[in-house]
This record gives C-alpha cells, sequence and structure tokens, in this order.
C-alpha cells in the first residue's frame, strides 16, 4: 500500500471508529449491541421509541473494509440476531441505518477464545 493510500486510510479510520460518526443524539443510547464482545452471534437492541420498521446494517472491519451487509426488516420486539461465526476475533464496526434515524455506529469485539 502506498504511503498516501496508507495516511488516508488512517485518517477515514480515526474519522470513522472515535471522530463524529459515533452520534451524540439520544439514539445512540437507544440502540446497543449485546453481548459484546460476541463469540457467534450478537444482537441489535433498538429502543421502542425509535419506531423503525426496516434497517439496513453493516459490518466493517478495523481498516474500514465492508465485511457484511444486511437488509432487515423489524419486528415488535425490535431486535436484529447476527451470526459472526464466520468472523475472525477483532475489533468491528457495525453501522445501522434507517429512514426514521440517522445512521448509528457502534464497536463490536469480537473474541473467539
Amino acid at each position: 500500500m502506498s504511503k498516501v493510500k496508507k495516511i488516508i486510510s488512517v485518517l477515514f479510520l480515526f474519522i470513522f471508529c472515535f471522530g463524529y460518526s459515533e452520534n451524540v443524539l439520544s439514539q445512540n443510547e437507544s440502540i446497543s449491541l449485546k453481548p459484546n464482545p460476541a463469540k457467534t452471534f450478537f444482537r441489535i437492541e433498538l429502543d421502542s421509541s425509535l419506531d423503525a420498521k426496516d434497517a439496513k446494517v453493516a459490518i466493517f472491519d478495523i481498516i474500514a473494509n465492508p465485511i457484511k451487509n444486511y437488509t432487515v426488516k423489524l419486528t415488535s420486539s425490535n431486535v436484529i440476531e447476527v451470526n459472526i461465526e464466520s468472523l475472525s476475533s477483532g475489533m468491528y464496526i457495525v453501522q445501522i441505518q434507517s429512514a426514521n434515524f440517522t445512521t448509528v455506529r457502534k464497536r463490536l469485539i469480537v473474541d473467539k477464545n
């Protein structure tokens, strides 16, 4: 990887993981990932006040490469279960989007040990 690409990747990663991307809105507390750290699956739990009907879920590795993408219809329980058996141990970013709320990004730790 060239030096410029490496710098851009690191900058993007910093902004993506630690910058403005994790929303300061109350929605951030209304969406949780459990369990975290996770081994084979995790659940995205959305507060019922978000009133979302469907959502797009994307998982990125630590250098912002897309790993998995899902489009899901939410049920009345507002819980999305995601299978991560194919992921290696490490840190990932989970991005959740819906028409009813802005994009929310959360960190997920996968620990296979």
